[in-house]
């Protein structure tokens, strides 16, 4: 199992939304954990649980508390991998916590590579045909469109022309 540095994933419910959404863009997992001041498993915030909080007129100095998912999916310490795996994927989540009997943190469960879908990776080349639409006199292009048409200016080592 991947180990995390738990101190990356969790953040206090008393933390501000600002301060959040701060975390948030520096994680990778794009997830947080909020724990309370007793290190008591709260819930996880996300982009979209701020998202929403914000429309339903919380500050960006409102609490943590205030905005994370209280009913987040959480797993205890002895459980069985592959029913997990089946309940994050119909969750559709990648990361959850697994806490110890009295509702801490001590780890954070990651779906396997293997389990995820292919979504913006750009390790992986799609063969996926393209259309660039080139309408309009292309003065932003100039000096280029001083001597071809837009449709015949090479994209990479290629020229395009349907």
């Amino acid at each position: 199992m991947q180990r995390f540095d738990l101190s990356e994933m969790l953040i206090n419910s008393n933390a501000t939304i600002k301060g959040a959404m701060k975390r948030l863009d520096a994680a990778a997992s794009k997830t947080l954990f909020v724990i309370d001041d007793n290190n008591t498993f709260v819930g996880s915030i996300t982009d979209g649980d701020i998202r929403r909080g914000l429309l339903s007129d919380l500050s960006l100095d409102s609490n943590v508390y205030d905005a994370c998912n209280k009913n987040s999916y959480s797993i205890k310490r002895n459980f069985d991998k592959e029913e997990v795996i089946n309940e994050m994927e119909k969750l559709d989540i990648i990361f959850a916590p697994i806490l110890s009997d009295d509702n801490e943190i001590i780890n954070i469960f990651a779906i396997p590579e293997s389990h995820k879908e292919v979504i913006n990776r750009p390790d992986i080349k799609l063969d996926i045909p393209v259309v660039i639409m080139a309408g309009g006199k292309g003065t932003r292009m100039a000096p280029f469109t001083n001597v071809l048409p837009k449709p015949l200016i090479p994209i990479g080592k290629k020229q395009y022309l349907s």
